[in-house]
């Protein structure tokens, strides 16, 4: 049987080579096509890529490529420009180098006139890992240079990190505040600043006033964290370090943004609701993904249906699974396992001892949030007979909600 001559070609740049004027997608993807032409190799399918390599989870479309070669029995090829086009961190080079040992594949660099497959000599392997060594100390050398780049940028002042909302950054280095976000974000401080609005009032302004934060609107703890920010009054946190010599210009003065952490210094996060605990949880596996399969409470508790979460964030439909059905299919099952007596009253021992435990820190809990209501009701009918009595003076005021505040920190 003649051997397949389908090939993948992949042609990739980083902002990096772009940024020096390197070498450019299509002068990559000319070499590809005149290497494939000379070696007598079909290329059916081209990538043109730019995403950086310097971290893993932007490497998106390379890993799509990836998947979708190795998945392939009728392409053998893959053909990159160069070596360090192809990896840069030892998890591509580890995937490369199996997919040559165990899936017989074959790895080309047109400009290095490289062929690396199963039967390769060790000259060919060692020039592999050398190149590939090479690639991945560049990468670490080129973060190192970015870090202290941002460190020097810092140090003068500038910031150096993604635009905050109402900014836009400069070609040059630092932030200015964007023509049209930034009033609006200005609106928006000014607003939390008076203390009349809730953090849910302000996330709903936020989409009124049409904010928007790399392309997307604001969620409520993103509102909350960005408010409380420093930066749009001038000073900013560079790895738990205050600047004070900033460089851009403020949105608001200090004295708002101290207003502004005084209203919303309160907001604690919520604690998550936790799910009550189903019987079969943890128990079955999806017979696609192999799984656990997650049950939940529906109809007031009156139903309990199963699910796969990974099939389902992939999109995959599946029918629910009920619990009686489920539970019929392990009936069987658990007729067939027969327990020595010791081991009956060892089980029976453990499970009474657990459910001990459970009721003791549920009881716990309840008796925890029935203090907090009680301490609750007590805050409102104290700042109710306030209300009523007359106005409260600034100084008692004052006095009282650093008291309510020390009271909450225990």
């Amino acid at each position: 049987m003649q051997a397949s001559t389908k090939a993948f070609g992949f042609a990739r740049v980083s902002s990096e080579d772009q940024a020096r004027g390197g070498i450019s997608l299509g002068l990559q993807m000319d070499a590809i096509r005149a290497y494939c032409a000379a070696k007598g190799l079909d290329l059916v399918k081209t990538w043109e890529v730019a995403e950086t390599a310097s971290f893993d989870d932007e490497r998106v479309r390379f890993k799509e490529m990836l998947e979708e070669y190795s998945s392939s029995e009728e392409v053998p090829h893959l053909v990159f420009y160069k070596v360090d086009r192809s990896n840069r961190n030892t998890w591509d080079h580890a995937r490369l180098e199996d997919l040559v040992r165990k899936r017989a594949k074959h790895l080309h660099a047109a400009l290095d006139h490289f062929h690396l497959h199963r039967e390769a000599p060790p000259s060919e392997w060692d020039r592999f890992e050398m190149m590939g060594l090479f690639a991945r100390s560049e990468t670490r050398h080129l973060s190192a240079r970015v870090k202290s780049c941002i460190a020097q940028q810092t140090a003068q002042g500038h910031w150096s990190y993604k635009a905050p909302p109402g900014y836009r950054k400069i070609p040059r280095g630092g932030i200015e505040p964007d023509p049209l976000q930034g009033p609006l974000v200005a609106e928006l401080l000014a607003m939390a600043a008076t203390g009349n609005f809730s953090l849910d009032v302000l996330t709903k302004e936020s989409l009124r006033l049409g904010i928007r934060y790399q392309g997307k609107a604001l969620s409520r703890s993103a509102i909350h964290r960005w408010l409380v920010d420093p930066v749009f009054a001038g000073p900013f946190y560079s790895k738990g370090t205050l600047i004070t010599n900033y460089r851009h210009t403020p949105l608001i003065d200090w004295r708002t943004h101290e207003r502004i952490r005084e209203r919303l210094s309160d907001y604690r996060r919520v604690e998550k609701k936790v799910r009550e605990p189903q019987a079969l949880s943890g128990v079955l596996e999806c017979a696609v993904c192999g799984n656990s399969i997650t049950f939940f409470s529906a109809k007031k508790g009156r139903y309990t249906y199963g699910f796969c979460g990974t099939c389902k964030r992939n999109g995959v439909k599946h029918p629910f699974l009920d619990e009686r059905e489920a539970a019929a299919q392990l009936r069987g099952i658990a007729a067939q396992a027969i327990l020595a007596p010791e081991a009956s009253k060892l089980l029976e021992a453990g499970l009474y001892e657990y459910r001990t435990r459970k009721t003791e820190a549920l009881q716990a809990r309840r008796a925890s949030i029935e203090a907090r209501l009680e301490a609750l009701r007590q805050k409102l009918s104290r700042a109710f007979e306030a209300l009523t009595e007359g106005a409260v003076d600034g100084e008692t005021y004052a006095r009282n909600t650093n008291a309510w505040r020390s009271e909450k920190e225990k």
